[in-house]
């Protein structure tokens, strides 16, 4: 059984633009260097909040064959994300709500 982990981070200090395939893969090394994962992707979409500048937040996945080893890793993302994606390389980042593990199949 494969099961995925789904969650965004808003990059507030750029626009959609600026997340280009380099950075991208980028933001999955740290998610590629976490144990349990098989595979990990990322989907860029412009955020936007009433009164507030546009940003770009990313949807980042990764896939395991172990729901439990996603719970963890999205424990230890959601503890320390200011770390792994540092606002002195990306900016101010937010942690959006609404990540979770699934069953894919």
């Amino acid at each position: 059984m494969v099961h995925g982990l789904n969650f965004n981070l808003a990059l507030n200090g750029h626009n959609f633009n600026w997340l280009t395939v380099a950075r991208a893969n980028s933001l999955v090394a740290p998610l590629q260097a976490m144990a349990g994962g098989i595979a990990s992707n990322a989907w860029k979409h412009a955020y936007i909040m009433p009164k507030t500048a546009q940003a770009v937040a990313v949807l980042m996945q990764t896939s395991s064959y172990s729901a439990r080893a996603l719970g963890l890793m999205f424990a230890e993302i959601k503890t320390n994300y200011k770390t792994m994606w540092p606002s002195s390389a990306w900016g101010p980042t937010t942690l959006l709500s609404g990540g979770q593990v699934l069953m894919l199949g």
